[in-house]
């Protein structure tokens, strides 16, 4: 007897359906796969400074905040650029742009293993060197400071920073971040140029001031404090 091979219509419809099924399959594959695509471009996007290519202020806090949570201790450093107004004044923003761009690639060497660099915003960059003491910090200060000199001479551009250590300022990202802008302030405040660690004289200095702010409307208030003015005739 013969045996005769036939393809029913049932058959012909039951195959096609799952053509098409896997051709949806497939199609739906690619559209999730490109989305998770465009929605890590958009997660890296929010995280990176466009000009530097550097971190920027959000990933900087993520960063230090998954160290400190795993129990690193950390230091926190920013730099400020001492004379970068004046640049932006004189020769324009496209100057400013071209200098924090070069900067920024030159930062980015500087920063090696876990530590890292970021912009946060304006010409203040943020620094996190991990597992750190202060010969550590000492040195990157060094190399930091010889890069902006470098960078900035023809602009006399310098730069200070301020530093708070997580071993001894506080484990927590907002008090170790005040505390390196306090140092900053201290930095600048002496003369500019120059890189402080928070603790000694800068802590010191900065309960004083808030010492006075606190207790001075009472003082007002009270009488304790008296203004007098003394004329002085020609």
């Amino acid at each position: 007897s013969q045996v005769t091979n036939t393809v029913t219509p049932a058959v012909i419809s039951l195959l096609e359906t799952v053509v098409k099924m896997v051709e949806q399959g497939i199609a739906d594959l690619n559209l999730k796969q490109a989305l998770e695509r465009e929605k890590n471009v958009q997660r890296i996007a929010a995280r990176t400074d466009m000009l530097t290519g550097l971190d920027n202020r959000l990933a900087f806090e993520e960063k230090v905040r998954h160290m400190l949570i795993s129990g690193r201790e950390v230091a926190i450093g920013i730099l400020d650029l001492d004379g970068f107004k004046e640049l932006n004044d004189t020769a324009g923003h496209w100057a400013g742009d071209k200098f924090l761009e070069s900067l920024g690639s030159g930062l980015m060497t500087l920063v090696e293993d876990d530590d890292f660099v970021s912009r946060l915003g304006g010409d203040e960059f943020g620094f996190c060197v991990a597992d750190a003491d202060y010969r550590a910090v000492d040195n990157l200060v060094e190399r930091v400071m010889g890069l902006v000199d470098e960078i900035g001479e023809e602009y006399r551009i310098t730069g200070s920073l301020g530093w708070a250590m997580s071993v001894t300022d506080g484990r927590d990202y907002p008090s170790l971040l005040a505390h390196a802008d306090e140092a900053l302030y201290a930095a600048k405040a002496a003369g500019k140029a120059r890189s402080y660690l928070f603790g000694g004289m800068v802590a010191r200095s900065i309960e004083l001031r808030r010492q006075v702010r606190d207790r001075l409307p009472a003082a007002i208030e009270s009488g304790d404090l008296r203004f007098a003015l003394q004329p002085k005739v020609n």
